[in-house]
Formats: C-alpha cells, sequence, structure tokens
C-alpha cells in the first residue's frame, strides 16, 4: 500500500507529456539566451491579450440622433463606422482599400441627415476628392474629382458646401461652392493666389469666412461675396504676425469669434465686429484654450 502511495505522488509531480510537448516560442537569431528556459507559446498568446489594442477616433455627430461617425481600424486600415447610440456596437460603413482617418473630415449635410460628405483618394496623397456617402442606401459615391485639403463647410442651412480645390494649376486652392445633390451647380467663387480654406458662413448664406493659411505661425482671415467672390480682410498684413483658426461668426452674423495665439503667443478665443474689425480677447490672460493641435 505504502508503494502505491508513492508512485502516485510521482505521477502528480511529474509534468505530464502534454505539458512536455508543449510549443515554445524561437529564440531571435540576434539574442544570446544564457540560463533562461524556453517560453510557453501559451504565455505568450496570453500575454497578446494585453499588448493588442485599436484606437476609435470621435469625427462627427450626427445633427438631429445621438449618433456618431467614428474612424477604427479592425483590419489593416481604419474606416468610418457609425455607432447609433450610447453603449451600442459600432456598424462599418466604408470599405476602402486605402481606408479612412480623421484627415477624411466627415460632416452631415443640415437639410439631409441621411447624407454625409468626406473626403477621400484612391490613389493616396494630401489632396482628395469630395465623396457622399448616403446611410439609407449604404453607399459611397463620388460627387466632385477635387484636390481638396481642408474641412469641407456646410451652409448653415444645408444643401450648400463650400471646399478648397487646387484643381486649377495644382497650386493655389481656390474656393468653389456647390450643390451636394447637384455636382452641376459646381462654381469656382474667384481664382486665389496662396493657400484658402473655408472656415464658416454666415447666417444669411451670403458670405464666406476663409482662411489664408501661410505656415501654422502665420494666417490672414477673410470675408468672402458668394456671389462676387470679392473677399475682404478681418486680419491685415503689416502688423504682428499671429495664426487665426476655427473662425465662426456669430448667430445674428455681426460679429466673428476665432481662435488666435497673438498678443501673448497663448491660443484664447478673439472677436470682432464684421462691420469695423478691431480684435479683442474673450477669454483672459493665462487662460489657455485646448485643441489648437488639433487645428488644420
Amino acid at each position: 500500500m505504502r508503494h502505491f502511495a508513492c508512485a502516485a505522488t510521482l505521477l502528480v509531480l511529474l509534468p505530464s507529456a502534454g505539458a512536455a510537448q508543449e510549443k515554445t516560442i524561437a529564440t531571435p537569431p540576434s539574442i544570446t539566451v544564457e540560463g533562461i528556459p524556453p517560453i510557453p507559446q501559451s504565455i505568450v498568446d496570453g500575454l497578446a491579450r494585453y499588448a493588442q489594442f485599436r484606437q476609435a477616433q470621435l469625427l462627427a455627430w450626427h445633427p438631429t440622433k445621438r449618433h456618431m461617425l467614428i474612424s477604427t481600424a479592425l483590419g489593416p486600415v481604419p474606416q468610418l463606422h457609425l455607432v447609433d447610440g450610447p453603449g451600442r456596437d459600432r456598424r462599418q460603413l466604408t470599405w476602402f482599400t486605402r481606408g479612412i482617418s480623421g484627415t477624411s473630415s466627415p460632416s452631415f449635410d443640415p437639410a439631409d441627415p441621411n447624407t454625409f460628405v468626406f473626403l477621400y483618394e484612391p490613389a493616396g496623397g494630401e489632396l482628395r476628392s469630395l465623396y457622399r456617402y448616403n446611410l439609407s442606401t449604404g453607399e459611397a459615391s463620388l460627387v466632385s474629382e477635387s484636390k481638396t485639403r481642408y474641412a469641407p463647410v456646410w451652409a448653415r442651412q444645408g444643401k450648400w458646401i463650400a471646399f478648397d480645390s487646387a484643381e486649377r494649376n495644382g497650386k493655389d486652392r481656390d474656393l468653389y461652392v456647390m450643390q451636394l445633390s447637384d455636382p452641376q451647380t459646381k462654381r469656382r467663387l474667384a481664382e486665389f493666389d496662396g493657400p484658402y480654406g473655408p472656415e464658416d458662413w454666415s447666417p444669411d448664406g451670403q458670405t464666406l469666412l476663409a482662411n489664408e493659411v501661410l505656415s501654422n505661425g502665420e494666417t490672414y482671415l477673410w470675408r468672402v461675396d458668394v456671389k462676387t467672390g470679392a473677399k475682404t480682410t478681418l486680419t491685415p498684413r503689416g502688423g504682428e504676425k499671429a495664426a487665426f483658426f476655427n473662425a465662426r461668426f456669430s448667430a445674428d452674423g455681426k460679429k466673428v469669434y476665432a481662435l488666435s495665439d497673438r498678443s501673448d503667443g497663448d491660443w484664447r478665443i478673439w472677436r470682432c465686429d464684421v462691420a469695423n474689425c478691431s480684435w479683442t480677447a474673450v477669454t483672459g490672460e493665462g487662460v489657455i484654450v485646448n485643441g489648437a493641435n488639433d487645428l488644420p
């Protein structure tokens, strides 16, 4: 009886045949190992669950529902996904070979919440074309072959969109307006010398705010007449060099607000009256506005 108990104890202590044959990972040729036992593959597989992750980036809110567009990668490249409520699973919308990143700048049409526009170029590159996505049909389609860099901007009433494009000469980025449902309405406002991008529409749809971006530290804001293309400066040259971004008209169209690093170098909110633009600070000194690093 004593001999049987000892034999049973040995069987428990000795590794099983399966454990002895467990697969281990190979040591890379560039590493010299001394006195370290082989690492089982099961440990590597268990660790992989904590070492792998993906990022989801919020890109746009639905104008009337608690839905959002996000960009995340379930494969080799990110794609656009719709999350249709708190705690809900995401639904993949695009399946492009090159993928869709945060720079695709999707935005919903205020007049048609089942539609959003985004930037994409099958061949890749910084300058891209305008695409439209229809949530009712699940189809993405090319709207205009442009050479756009900055995010397109919807009119307050929807339907019309403003965007920049270098399609005229490949260098200067002119401003265009177009009714998304009818690409034939596409119209260049004027020929602009330099890199211009749209910022906002006035509430009455008659004026665009545009930004002339010479560098990340030097930009100039303009008001552009949608009918004639004539532009009026809001930040004239000749004074201090500063950056202005995210310019927006007030609800009554009489004021313009913008983020700027003028005066003290910190990002603050500034305001000017459209009729006689003299910039005054809205946020005080030392109150740094976050998000400046995410500006175009």
